[in-house]
């Protein structure tokens, strides 16, 4: 018995020895932070609200009371959605690109620069998503106690990550370091 046992353990040895094992790779990819939950959350609250705004002004009631900077939110919502194709449009022809301060940067390309009615509607579409973005990011410091209102530069960095992270395949991102890449 003993003598089985050690034939199948020199067996095993033999065998492993001429065999390499590759370790598969694993990537972490960080945990969001307890700040970054927060403001996605404010986020996803502003947009909820944004439906559900919508859903009351279809109906006959007219008594509704919104606060005016909640209001401004509301209509950057709808605004973004309104833009939402021609900012694709724009993204996948790589006139425009995701900067890391959570807004757009035009980025001329040959039909930019040599259309002067595609240059207007791109400029005009840019200027208008960056400002309904400059109102969401102000309402979620506004209402998420957790930022500090004279540093939103954290709620920049998020909604460039989100903006970013939501972008097609094809997009011009730029880094942390300024250079810019295709996603």
């Amino acid at each position: 018995m003993k003598l089985i046992r050690l034939t199948a353990i020199a067996a095993v040895t033999l065998i492993l020895s001429g065999c390499t094992i590759k370790t598969p790779e694993v990537s972490f990819t960080s945990e969001r932070t307890a700040l970054e939950k927060q403001i996605l959350g404010s986020y996803r609250t502003i947009e909820e609200d944004a439906w559900m705004i919508t859903s009351v002004r279809s109906s006959d009631e007219t008594d509704v009371v919104i606060p005016e900077s909640k209001k401004k939110a509301l209509l950057a919502f709808a605004d973004r959605k309104y833009n939402a194709d021609d900012v694709a449009d724009f993204k996948q022809e790589g006139s425009v690109g995701e900067n890391t301060a959570g807004k757009l940067t035009i980025r001329p390309t040959e039909k930019y620069n040599q259309d002067p009615q595609y240059r207007s509607l791109v400029d005009r579409v840019v200027a208008d998503e960056n400002n309904d973005r400059r109102i969401i990011m102000g309402r979620v410091v506004e209402i998420n106690m957790a930022v500090n209102p004279l540093d939103s530069t954290e709620v920049q960095r998020v909604f460039a990550q989100m903006n970013q992270e939501s972008s097609p395949s094809g997009t011009w991102i730029q880094q942390a370091d300024g250079q810019w890449v295709k996603k």
